[in-house]
């Protein structure tokens, strides 16, 4: 990129600051005759190759500069954590560190064990809980010939579907 004159730097970062051209065209010290003058020059200098070149190199600046991270948001809840802490806010300071541990992974949602049931109807069940499935298969609560037996003190209290007649897919 070519070097900007002091006029056309404090032009661009006038720009970048949200002024209108005519304004930034003023800040940036150039001294029109009269206000045409302004807007016509602040247009021509706007759309120069180098002007342009600089808004694009600080927008990007600007993107890198605010861009979110992990880190980031880790010292944002770690500031959270620490006010909290040291106003005696309790559950904000829980919510922050289940946020910090959340964000690094630490803490995993609970996933519900479900077994995938082979099934000739569209409308019948596509997941079965594993209790379920040992139940309905006379696995759970046999001790005779079974590896596997009911420990719990409450029998299952879930019901077997029915299953129509010609249907011994199980068996």
């Amino acid at each position: 990129m070519q070097k900007l004159t002091f006029q056309q730097e404090q032009f661009a970062q006038a720009i970048m600051k949200g002024l209108k051209i005519g304004e930034a065209y003023k800040l940036a010290g150039y001294h029109p005759t009269n206000r045409n003058s302004q807007d016509a020059s602040a247009a021509r200098l706007l759309r120069s190759a180098k002007i342009a070149s600089r808004l694009e190199e600080m927008a990007v600046a600007k993107r890198i500069s605010e861009a979110v991270s992990v880190h980031s948001v880790t010292d944002m809840l770690a500031t959270v954590f620490d006010a909290a802490s040291r106003d005696k806010q309790h559950g904000a300071a829980a919510t922050a560190a289940m946020g910090i541990a959340k964000l690094h992974g630490l803490l995993v949602d609970k996933l519900e064990d479900v077994t995938r049931r082979p099934a000739r109807s569209p409308d019948a069940p596509l997941e079965i809980e594993v209790e379920h499935w040992l139940t309905e298969h006379k696995l759970i609560g046999q001790d005779k010939g079974s590896n596997i037996v009911d420990t719990t003190t409450e029998s299952p209290t879930l019901e077997s579907p029915n299953i129509s007649e010609g249907s011994e897919m199980f068996d």
